[in-house]
């Protein structure tokens, strides 16, 4: 009997995973041709899928190792930009899980590989290497499903009911991007690090302000960019003469032979995929002096082969710590525009945490957030409550103190290590020693 539970046990487990994968394949599926829309899938028929970490993490940075970082990373970053709208169905959205997080993992793979790989100039979308990709991102996704399953002779009650727990957790910690507030990232920036100025200048050369400044600007002329196209298909004549030739067909598929400028421009635009995240250099040095933009570029932008051991999903990404790429004397590629605050804000903890001003920084950092807090609740209450911060208990302080009607609410902030983009070397290690720890303790409890 004990061994047909185990079987059963193993059997459900088995049957919710198998469903997980199918649920990525069917929707993968769902990209199809014209031609072959209507057709019946049968689930059931495909091909039974072998899963592994480590073979299938190798097979995925082979794949997009071939591509050249500037075009690959910009069709990354044209993709990412799209992600913003959760409804939308368009591919590689309905394959991935967690399309931002999956799309970094790709970016990384692909400029992390050597260089003397590259064989192609960027994916043909004519065929299925795209496709491809998708399914091996998947397949490495899913792997990581597979390494919780129990061993032969493992399955219990505890088991499943650790596998209930440990799936979700795993989903929520590597799947969850950081979050785009992006006024509030910039407040919280300089108002955490700016009275750490000293020691920041000292060690990098720039002030807070600087950081946030070159911010700033990258992210006006990025949008200035964008604009410019809008204004050159609304206001110039001669972009009007040629969408009338074209019949309203878009500049991308233009065969133009002449030689005006905004036509030019409109064309480059929407043809080559860099020009859309690559910052207008002229008028970052109007406003900000070469050494510093030096500075600032050599900070945040990867060079192709580095980190070279990188492959794993759940690995700290070094795409999302260094989120820029040159692929010419004073070309930058912003692969992830919205996300290099977030770089920063990380440089700029790790600089303050491992200086001799780590304690102070921790101090002020738990102060911000009460304040931060009382503001929140008086706003939200209004007169209905009061708010006390550091009220006063035998002379000592003791964080927040809310008074509504019958109620008191005693509020303690906490201010949490902050967490690196992605997390562990190898998520297996980490599980493995916690399935010890799991055994462990049950064996006590029988």
């Amino acid at each position: 009997m004990a061994q047909l539970k185990d079987k059963v046990l193993r059997m459900h487990l088995l049957v919710s995973f198998m469903q997980t994968v199918k649920t990525k394949i069917r929707m993968l599926l769902s990209w199809l041709p014209k031609s072959n829309i209507g057709k019946k899938i049968n689930l059931e028929e495909l091909p039974e899928i072998q899963f592994n970490v480590d073979k299938d993490a190798n097979e995925l940075k082979e794949l997009v190792s071939i591509y050249d970082s500037q075009y690959f990373l910009a069709n990354i970053a044209i993709l990412a930009s799209m992600q913003a709208n959760p409804r939308i169905n368009l591919p590689p959205f309905n394959g991935f899980s967690s399309p931002f997080r999956q799309l970094a993992h790709l970016g990384a793979l692909n400029v992390t590989s050597n260089a003397e790989l590259i064989s192609k100039k960027e994916v043909d979308e004519k065929n299925n290497d795209w496709k491809d990709i998708v399914v091996q991102a998947i397949k490495v996704r899913a792997a990581y499903y597979g390494e919780m399953m129990p061993k032969e002779g493992e399955v219990s009650d505890e088991y499943y009911d650790l596998y209930k727990i440990s799936v979700p957790v795993f989903d929520s910690h590597f799947d969850t991007s950081t979050v785009n507030f992006e006024e509030q990232e910039i407040n919280k920036v300089t108002d955490l690090f700016t009275p750490f100025n000293s020691v920041i200048e000292s060690i990098s050369g720039l002030k807070v302000e600087d950081f946030t400044g070159i911010y700033n600007v990258i992210d006006y002329t990025l949008s200035e960019r964008m604009k410019e196209s809008y204004n050159l298909l609304v206001r110039s004549l001669t972009v009007k003469e040629e969408l009338l030739k074209h019949n309203g067909a878009p500049p991308s598929t233009w065969d133009y032979k002449g030689d005006d400028p905004d036509v030019l421009r409109l064309v480059e635009y929407h043809t080559d995929p860099r020009i859309k995240y690559t910052p207008d250099m002229c008028v970052l040095e109007r406003h900000i002096s070469p050494k510093k933009l030096e500075i600032f570029f050599d900070l945040f932008t990867i060079k192709r082969g580095e980190k070279p051991s990188y492959k794993y999903y759940t690995e700290i990404n070094p795409l999302l710590l260094k989120p820029i790429y040159k692929y010419s004397p004073n070309k930058y590629l912003i692969v992830f525009q919205k996300h290099l605050i977030h770089s920063i804000f990380r440089f700029l903890y790790d600089l303050v945490t491992n200086s001799d001003r780590q304690e102070k920084f921790f101090i002020h950092r738990g102060k911000w957030l009460q304040n931060k807090t009382v503001e929140l609740l008086k706003f939200y209450f209004g007169k209905q409550a009061r708010a006390f911060n550091e009220y006063k208990v035998d002379g000592q302080g003791q964080d927040v103190l809310l008074l509504t009607k019958d109620l008191a609410l005693i509020i303690e902030n906490k201010a949490h290590n902050e967490v690196k983009f992605s997390g562990v070397p190898n998520v297996k290690v980490i599980f493995e020693q916690y399935l010890a720890r799991f055994k462990k303790f049950n064996s006590k409890r029988i």
